[in-house]
C-alpha cells in the first residue's frame, strides 16, 4: 500500500468526524439563535399584553371610586382575570434576550404588587369598618336622653343620661382596632369618657343646687377628625398601590 493511500486511510476519518463536529456545532448554533428569537418575541408579545392590560385597569377606576373600596376591589379582581402571562422559552433563549428578561422581571413584579394592591384593600376596608363604629359611637348624644332641659337633681343624669354612655363606650371599645388606627380609637373613646366624666360631675353640681354645663361638640369634632385622617392615610395607600400596578413598570424594575 502506498503511503499516499495510507495517509489517506489514516486522515479521511478524521476529516469525517470534523465534519460531524462542525455540522453539530452549526446546528446548535442556529437553535441558540432561534431560542432568543422566540424570547424576544414572547417578550414583545406579553410587553403589548401588559400594558392593554395597565390601560384597562386604569380605565375602570376613576379619582372619586378610591373612597369605595367595593368598587376598586371588584375592579381589581375583573382585571386579575386579564393579567398577562409570561410563556416558557428555552433556557438559553430566556437567559439571552434581554427584552425577554426585562419581560420577566416585569411579571414579577406586576405580581406583587397585585398582592400588595390587594393588601391595601383589606387594610382600607377594617379602617371604614372600624370609622362606621366609631360614627355609631358618636352619634351617641347625651342630650337626647333627658326630656326636659330643666333637671331639678343629679338623679335623672344619673339614671338616664350616663348608662347609655358608658354602654357607647364599651361597645366601642370592644371594636377590634386596625392596624395604625389606635390614636384614633383612643381619641373617639376620650371624647366618650370625656362626656361621662362631665356628666358625674353635672349631676353632682345639681345635687348640690347648683347649676353646670359643659360643651363636647369640639371633642366629638376633633374624634372625628382624628378617625377620618386614618381613613384617609388608609385611602392614600390603596391608591399608591394601585398607580405602581398601573404604572409604566420601566420606573419600577
Amino acid at each position: 500500500m502506498g503511503r499516499l493511500r495510507l495517509l489517506a486511510l489514516v486522515v479521511l476519518p478524521t476529516l469525517l468526524v470534523g465534519a460531524v463536529i462542525a455540522g453539530v456545532l452549526v446546528v446548535d448554533a442556529l437553535d441558540r439563535r432561534e431560542q432568543v428569537a422566540e424570547a424576544d418575541a414572547a417578550a414583545e408579545r406579553y410587553t403589548q399584553q401588559h400594558e392593554a392590560f395597565r390601560e384597562a385597569l386604569a380605565g375602570s377606576v376613576d379619582s372619586a371610586d378610591f373612597e369605595d373600596v367595593d368598587r376598586v376591589r371588584s375592579a381589581v379582581a375583573a382585571a386579575r382575570e386579564d393579567v398577562p402571562t409570561l410563556p416558557a422559552v428555552g433556557e438559553h433563549g430566556a437567559e439571552s434576550s434581554e427584552g425577554y428578561r426585562f419581560a420577566r422581571r416585569v411579571h414579577q413584579l406586576t405580581e406583587t404588587n397585585l398582592v400588595d394592591l390587594e393588601s391595601a384593600l383589606d387594610r382600607a376596608e377594617e379602617a371604614q369598618a372600624f370609622a362606621a363604629d366609631a360614627e355609631r359611637a358618636l352619634d351617641v348624644d347625651p342630650r337626647s336622653f333627658l326630656t326636659t332641659t330643666t333637671v331639678p337633681s343629679g338623679a335623672p343624669v344619673r339614671a338616664s343620661v350616663i348608662p347609655p354612655m358608658q354602654s357607647a363606650l364599651a361597645r366601642f371599645e370592644a371594636v377590634e382596632v386596625p392596624e395604625g388606627g389606635d390614636d384614633a380609637a383612643d381619641e373617639v373613646s376620650g371624647a366618650l369618657r370625656f362626656v361621662i366624666g362631665e356628666a358625674e360631675t353635672l349631676a353632682r353640681e345639681l345635687d348640690a343646687g347648683r347649676g353646670y354645663q359643659f360643651e363636647f361638640g369640639l371633642r366629638y369634632g376633633e374624634a372625628r377628625g382624628a378617625v377620618q385622617q386614618y381613613v384617609t392615610a388608609v385611602v392614600a395607600e390603596v391608591r399608591e398601590a394601585f398607580d405602581l400596578v398601573v404604572g409604566e413598570p420601566a420606573g419600577q424594575v
